[in-house]
């Protein structure tokens, strides 16, 4: 729920950027809105979102006039239902990408392998061959999985039932393939020594998310949101079928790191056009619902490791679904509040008439030469915004870095909880469908409140809510090996 309420909240500071910036034209003050933070593409969501309903407005009123247009075309109409649906899709292929790796990198339990081992050999053992194989590891109340003594292990040695007093490093182990049959830390052998390396190939794939939001996010307002949506998805579809051919841990983490830049990128790419499409007063509830789209790709993910054991299988299937979306190179158009705002009105027209005649209504051809004329007024204001626009003013820039570290915050939160999960105890599969599952509640509730009782009551609820709830977390003792 915190990461649907940030975006929400940056309303606020997208509406307190015009009041700052009330010296300036009617036209520069809305635009101050959402140009800046088109580098914060996350953030610029919630520009989208934003409900303008001024009344009294004048024609030249760029958000005005494209707002004034869903009281012909139909806020939510056949046309925007069917390429709402469609652009609802590729969340559910972003959420793969992104929680997959909980699989992907799945732990299992090992020991190290002894001299009679075969590739076949089964991890457990009786506890007296246990114990005259590992040392004891004080800290995990358990045999060492990363050492094993240092004797002869013959028959004799096992019959005197003295363990070897001196232990050594080992560099091959057998694993539990109870619940995984296999995963990249079964593979290649990311445990003990190079145990780092899952949390790195996390940390490498959120670098990329990081730098793909940030680049892609400019990238779609400079050259539109269409191809951006078609370039992110390639990127997404050749480097996720690449990662299941990665034949060592080094290869894996770069392709996982040339999916990151895509994960987040794809989803704001499609997202943005999903609410584009939608009027005013439909927004926030088709925003909740597109939530709902990234929850079912979590669930999914859940599915489909349990019933594709290998890595492998498992990384192509994830990355299955958005071959599909290349589909949408025949349907999909460009955003027509894109077009408008790049001097591009003939297709934002013809995109609009379409769109009427599918909804069987009619647009007055006075509304859209508004339109038109509204971006030749545009055009004469003549000046460029930026996202330094969000920290001139000092009331704004604080709430810019106020909002960021909620974030910031929120996103360390859901992602540590959800890749996570497996650690809780139990079945993993189990806990992660549960961590998914509980998600549902959360749209359905601010679809009922967030326009009641308001941003920020709910908002910071929720935050000091979860933060309770980690606190007493801290207390529930955990079970013993």
């Amino acid at each position: 729920m915190g990461r649907r309420l940030t975006d929400t909240l940056f309303q606020c500071l997208a509406r307190s950027a015009v009041h700052e910036g009330s010296q300036a034209s009617p036209v520069q003050g809305r635009i101050r809105v959402c140009d800046p933070v088109r580098i914060f593409p996350t953030f610029a969501l919630s520009c989208v979102l934003d409900n303008q309903q001024d009344s009294g407005a004048e024609l030249t009123d760029r958000s005005f006039i494209y707002d004034e247009v869903f009281k012909y075309l139909g806020e939510f109409g056949r046309y925007q239902k069917r390429l709402y649906f469609m652009l609802c899709l590729p969340a559910i292929v972003s959420a793969l990408h992104k929680l997959g790796g909980v699989f992907l990198q799945a732990k299992a339990a090992h020991r190290c392998r002894l001299p009679g081992d075969d590739s076949h050999a089964n991890y457990t053992l009786p506890s007296n061959i246990m114990n005259m194989s590992y040392p004891w590891d004080v800290g995990e109340k358990y045999w060492s999985s990363c050492l094993v003594l240092d004797a002869n292990f013959t028959g004799d040695y096992y019959k005197n039932n003295i363990p070897a007093n001196r232990s050594e490093a080992c560099d091959s182990w057998v694993y539990d393939r109870t619940l995984y049959s296999s995963s990249t830390v079964m593979e290649f052998d990311l445990v003990c020594d190079l145990s780092w390396m899952p949390a790195t190939t996390d940390a490498v794939f959120m670098s990329g998310d990081l730098i793909g939001s940030t680049l892609f996010g400019y990238f779609s307002d400079r050259f539109g949101r269409r191809p951006i949506f078609f370039f992110t998805l390639a990127m997404q579809s050749i480097f996720g079928i690449a990662a299941a051919a990665m034949p060592n841990a080094v290869g894996f983490m770069i392709t996982r790191f040339l999916i990151g830049l895509t994960a987040s990128a794809l989803y704001v790419a499609a997202y943005i056009l999903a609410m584009e499409l939608v009027g005013p007063t439909k927004r926030m509830f088709a925003a909740m619902i597109y939530a709902y789209f990234f929850t079912t790709g979590y669930i999914l993910c859940a599915f489909f490791s349990y019933f594709l054991n290998n890595w492998r299988y498992l990384q192509l299937a994830l990355s299955a679904p958005g071959l599909i979306l290349f589909s949408y190179w025949w349907f999909l158009p460009e955003s027509t509040r894109w077009l408008l705002s790049n001097r591009q009105k003939v297709a934002a027209k013809r995109i609009l008439i379409k769109a009427a005649d599918v909804n069987k209504v009619t647009i007055p051809d006075k509304v859209l030469e508004n339109i038109r004329l509204f971006v030749g007024s545009l055009s004469e204001e003549g000046k460029d915004h930026s996202v330094l626009d969000l920290v001139r003013v000092r009331s704004v820039r604080a709430r810019t870095l106020i909002i960021g570290f909620n974030w910031f915050v929120i996103s360390c939160t859901y992602f540590g909880l959800s890749w996570n999960s497996p650690n809780l105890g139990g079945n993993d599969y189990v806990n992660f469908l549960m961590s998914g599952l509980v998600e549902i509640p959360a749209p359905a509730l601010l679809i009922f409140t967030l326009d009641r009782w308001g941003r920020k009551p709910i908002f910071t609820g929720c935050m000091f809510g979860t933060a309770i709830v980690l606190l007493v977390s801290n207390f529930i003792s955990s079970g013993e090996h």
